[in-house]
């Protein structure tokens, strides 16, 4: 686990030998594509942005992962995401799982689309599809994608699938974000009900049984864990608190989930203990970092008023008041999600302007409060 990470071509050398056309090669707009585009039995929205990535001339991969009763087209349209994608340069890629996919799973994932992501329910390969779609796509010259800058994020089930496929594909995903995801390894039936059972011990043991050979990518991978404060309390079975406020105020799942997220990620990273908050976006948020030597690994995203949803923060969306567990207030998600995994990416060369560690016992986090 502590061997370095291997080797990569540098960049300037690989792409000296490609044509300049294909450096060049970009569409003229940005935009959603017209329609989503089949990978299998998913429907995929992608989002393919006029800029790239500050200072190195190619795009990132950002793949999004929806919820249980959510869809991608209420991501599409009420997520937020295009305008956090234009600003940083990346290719979103937003699956969908379909009922016909669900089907022969269990009674959840059939009737609310939940992507399967422990050992028993993943029967249709969920964590393999995700890192397959994340190749793909980055095959694709068109696209212009940074290998070296692919990330998946999700929110409950798509962040337990997002945290299952960054074990099993860390040589795909240099950084994972998770909003209130199971920890890898728990059991799906019982994720919502219950507080974890699963011990940390288990799952960091089975996020290195995941990773296998590719084991050593995991000491250059970077992940954020997010939760809303308004979920149910993980120390205590609080009722349901549905239709409070806005579909972003549920309380669905225990927040213990992220807590120990945390727990694993620092065992597998070998990363210290966390640090002290600071407000982000303006108090929108807090995060609190955790390091591993003088780079951050682990970022831990609080977010007030928020349940369990995806903080979308104000949208112009013509459909921006509907989506199923959206946040259309407070934080803005996949603008802040999106920054953080650029800036601190240990692969590759460092984005123009952007940095890999934060000084330590800094003035800011002295004088937080926290």
């Amino acid at each position: 686990m502590h061997r370095r990470h291997p080797r990569r071509m540098p960049y300037w050398v690989a792409t000296a030998c490609l044509p300049l056309a294909l450096l060049a090669a970009s569409p003229a707009a940005a935009e959603w594509a017209s329609a989503p585009e089949k990978f299998g039995v998913h429907p995929t929205w992608i989002y393919t942005p006029r800029g790239t990535l500050p200072g190195l001339g190619k795009r990132g991969l950002l793949v999004v992962l929806h919820g249980c009763a959510q869809t991608h087209d209420q991501l599409k349209e009420g997520g937020n995401i295009a305008a956090a994608a234009e600003k940083y340069g990346l290719v979103a890629a937003l699956p969908y799982v379909t009922p016909e996919d669900g089907v022969g799973v269990s009674l959840t994932a059939a009737s609310l689309g939940c992507w399967d992501y422990d050992g028993t329910m993943d029967l249709h390969g969920h964590a393999a599809f995700v890192a397959d779609l994340a190749q793909k796509l980055a095959a694709r010259a068109t696209l212009n994608i940074d290998r070296d800058r692919i990330y998946v994020v999700g929110l409950s089930s798509g962040g337990a699938l997002a945290l299952k496929a960054a074990c099993a594909a860390p040589d795909v995903f240099s950084g994972v974000g998770s909003i209130a995801g199971p920890s890898v390894g728990s059991d799906q039936l019982k994720a919502v009900f219950e507080v974890p059972e699963r011990t940390v011990e288990d799952s960091v043991a089975a996020c290195r049984k995941l990773a296998g050979s590719k084991l050593p990518f995991l000491a250059t991978q970077i992940a954020n864990i997010a939760f809303g404060t308004m979920d149910k309390d993980g120390w205590q079975q609080a009722p349901l608190c549905t239709g409070v406020g806005h579909p972003g105020q549920n309380c669905v799942s225990s927040v213990k989930w992220s807590i120990d997220d945390v727990k694993v990620l620092q065992e597998v990273y070998a990363a210290r203990e966390a640090g002290c908050s600071v407000p982000v976006q303006g108090g929108k948020g807090r995060e609190a970092t955790v390091m591993g030597g003088r780079n951050v690994r682990i970022g831990i995203l609080t977010i007030p008023n928020v349940g369990h949803a995806w903080p979308a923060g104000a949208t112009t969306s013509a459909d921006a008041a509907s989506g199923e567990y959206i946040a259309h207030a407070g934080l803005n998600y996949p603008m802040y999600i999106s920054g953080w995994l650029t800036t601190y990416s240990l692969r590759g060369v460092p984005l123009s302007g952007g940095r890999r560690s934060v000084p330590q016992g800094t003035a800011a986090c002295a004088s937080s409060g926290s």
